[in-house]
């Protein structure tokens, strides 16, 4: 049996302010505007490999104990996907108290035999129960793997049936303004400490895109993954799902092949806050992800937040593996 995976969740509250439309006469609204094709940046394989690499020899530099280290090894896995995604990532840190709190969680869990973010007492002391009850709630979970790290490759998947339309595993491991956490396992329990949102983030930023523009290492994303494409709310508006279109076509030599574009299912967007709003999510049908396949993404019926339409465009480009991951098995 795969493992179980339970979302997330967070209440948001807004504060909304209503207002009367007016449309202007017939012949004033004036021309329609073309779109902006907004450029994203992209990394150079050399670049990409060299980053990548510099994380990795991070883990043979660890001396601890195995709880440590199986943190470590996993903290490192998060930095390789946000680096990945050009999020920051060197600063991101373990917090002991916060990684008690992620043990706890996974104890009570692990004493319920199920996951949850309200977990009932199974006889604990009020003030240990208090603690995982309070911290579960700000929590990623996961049942099944055995490693912290695998955990992780997990809450980057997120792409069951239960969390699809949403990601927000995915979205707390990318949230750019996130500079700690805490990480916790007690059998094959998993629990992240994920609600951190202490470090600054990056404001220049169009997309947090996942997979990301560019090249895409083979051991970081899966045929049955997701794509996610989070609009950084200071440039654009919260798109409309209705007006969204999505296109992904093979490339071939370098061009897109317009008469084959991949089938699109489950398209989708999410406005909640896990990390950053502002999420559009969508699955590829009968996407090969392998070393070797290109495919060019466009997304149509964006908008800046001036209002001005806008157009998303980015190639994606699978190639080999490049780290070897430690403490990665199968639940």
């Amino acid at each position: 049996m795969g493992p179980t995976r339970v979302m997330l969740t967070s209440l948001l509250l807004f504060s909304g302010q209503f207002c009367q439309a007016i449309e202007p006469p017939d012949g004033l609204l004036g021309p329609e505007l073309p779109p902006i094709v907004v450029p994203i940046k992209q990394r150079s394989l050399q670049q990409l490999q060299a980053g990548l690499r510099s994380i990795a020899d991070e883990g043979r530099k660890v001396s601890a104990t195995d709880d440590e280290r199986e943190r470590k090894a996993a903290l490192l896995r998060l930095r390789s996907y946000r680096f990945l995604c050009s999020v920051p990532q060197a600063k991101l840190t373990l917090d002991a108290s916060l990684d008690e709190d992620a043990v706890a969680v996974a104890d009570i869990c692990s004493r319920l035999g199920k996951l949850t973010h309200e977990p009932e007492n199974p006889d604990l002391p009020e003030e240990e129960y208090q603690r995982a009850r309070t911290a579960a709630g700000k929590c990623n979970l996961a049942n099944g793997p055995n490693s912290l790290t695998k955990a992780i490759d997990i809450w980057m998947d997120d792409s069951d049936e239960h969390n699809v339309a949403q990601l927000g595993h995915r979205r707390w491991c990318l949230n750019p303004s996130m500079q700690k956490l805490g990480l916790g396992r007690v059998g094959d329990y998993c629990a992240m400490w994920a609600l951190d949102s202490s470090g600054t983030p990056v404001a220049d930023y169009d997309v947090i895109s996942f997979p990301p523009p560019g090249f895409v290492p083979l051991d970081f994303f899966g045929e049955k993954y997701a794509w996610s494409i989070t609009l950084n709310p200071a440039k654009y508006l919260a798109p409309e799902l209705e007006d969204v279109e999505v296109q992904l076509f093979p490339l071939e030599r370098g061009a897109a092949d317009r008469a084959n574009a991949l089938e699109i299912e489950n398209l989708a967007v999410d406005t909640q806050g896990f990390g950053v709003s502002n999420c559009l999510i969508f699955q590829p049908k009968e996407i090969k992800v392998a070393a070797g396949k290109s495919y060019s993404l466009e997304i149509r019926g964006l908008q800046t937040r001036d209002g001005q339409p806008a157009t998303l465009t980015f190639p994606v480009h699978f190639v080999a593996a490049m780290v070897a991951v430690t403490n990665k098995s199968s639940p």
